[in-house]
């Protein structure tokens, strides 16, 4: 019974029913040893086209130091992005009513509480740095630090519109 309550819209209602969505991508990435066994850089970018936020790029870039054979010092920097979903910018999802003469409804309406989509949904960001060090400290034994940061934008969020008039 649920089942079919979804797929007629009762709580959650998609519009258009149908849609023809694009994504394609393509990623390029290259090493490239500066000074052999000791340093190198590792670049990469995935640009990645879809049909609702168009072109995304999400580079990275990776150095690598190596002192020794036993221990490798490296950093990176890269970025990455969440493209809205079809339910995030299509869907209304009804969450609840409550009914007219309550305690929670007073009023002589009732009230239904749901989420609207945004079609103005642009793609999540995160800008993200990371330092680390590992060392082999026995044939069967290694110790690895990392430390990140990460900074965020355009994170989806939810608000309250208060009463409308629909």
């Amino acid at each position: 019974v649920l089942t079919e309550q979804l797929r007629r819209g009762a709580c959650i209602n998609i519009a258009p029913e149908r849609s023809r969505l694009g994504l394609f991508n393509a990623f390029v990435h290259d090493e490239i040893t500066l000074v052999p066994d000791a340093w190198k850089v590792i670049a990469g970018v995935k640009a990645e086209h879809n049909s609702y936020t168009g072109v995304e790029l999400q580079p990275n870039l990776r150095v690598l130091w190596t002192p020794s054979a036993h221990q490798t010092v490296w950093g990176a920097l890269s970025r990455a992005v969440r493209t809205p979903s079809r339910a995030e910018r299509d869907a209304t999802v009804d969450l609840q009513t409550t009914p007219p003469g309550t305690a929670q409804n007073p009023g002589p309406l009732p009230i239904l509480a749901h989420v609207v989509p945004n079609h103005g949904l642009s793609s999540e960001s995160v800008v993200s740095a990371e330092l680390g060090y590992r060392a082999q400290l026995g044939s069967r034994l290694s110790l690895d630090l990392a430390a990140f940061s990460s900074r965020y934008r355009d994170l989806r969020s939810a608000r309250s519109l208060g009463p409308t008039p629909d």
